[in-house]
């Protein structure tokens, strides 16, 4: 076969092992997210139209795989300009005075439940295709999972340092 037959290559079943993934992955997550009130009615009341799940849910699955590309597969630089970039959209989504919970997407604690979350759905994926981390592969997993809110604005301290370990060691527990 050449390589233009190749490209041409139909691999739309052999994709499905990673779609399947990446749904249960995402859905899983959001539920996970959307489990903390202020996160859910932060999300759901969005003023940052063209990035609301509701409204936009694959332009919103394509802006969070590509926050998690660059927090894994990112250079410094890569993970500060995205940064930025997510501050510019976070720093809009507050809460307001009809506001059932108090709400603030700079809040480095809502901010450290998402990581939080995320991490727990790296870990949960990793377990399923690899096995169980254990020992020194558990916390070198774990420390290098602090890029899932290092690259937000969780200081390394926190995110998932701190707090965060309890929080996806409980939710992936319960899968």
């Amino acid at each position: 076969m050449s390589r233009a037959e190749m490209d041409e290559i139909d691999s739309s079943f052999f994709a499905t092992s990673l779609l399947s993934m990446g749904r249960s992955m995402s859905t899983a997550n959001v539920i996970m997210q959307l489990a903390n009130p202020a996160v859910g009615y932060g999300v759901a009341r969005s003023k940052v139209e063209n990035g609301r799940l509701d409204k936009h849910p694959v332009k919103r699955a394509r802006t969070t795989a590509s926050y998690l590309a660059v927090a894994v597969f990112g250079n410094a630089d890569d993970r500060r300009r995205f940064r930025q970039a997510v501050n510019r959209q976070h720093v809009q989504v507050r809460s307001d005075s009809d506001s059932p919970v108090t709400y603030d997407a700079m809040d480095v604690d809502l901010q450290l439940w998402v990581a939080a979350c995320l991490y727990a759905g790296w870990e949960d994926i990793y377990e399923r295709v690899h096995g169980p981390l254990t020992g020194q592969r558990r916390e070198t997993f774990y420390q290098q999972g602090k890029v899932c809110g290092t690259t937000c604005r969780c200081p390394p301290r926190v995110g998932p340092g701190i707090g965060t370990r309890s929080v996806a060691t409980g939710m992936s527990s319960r899968s």
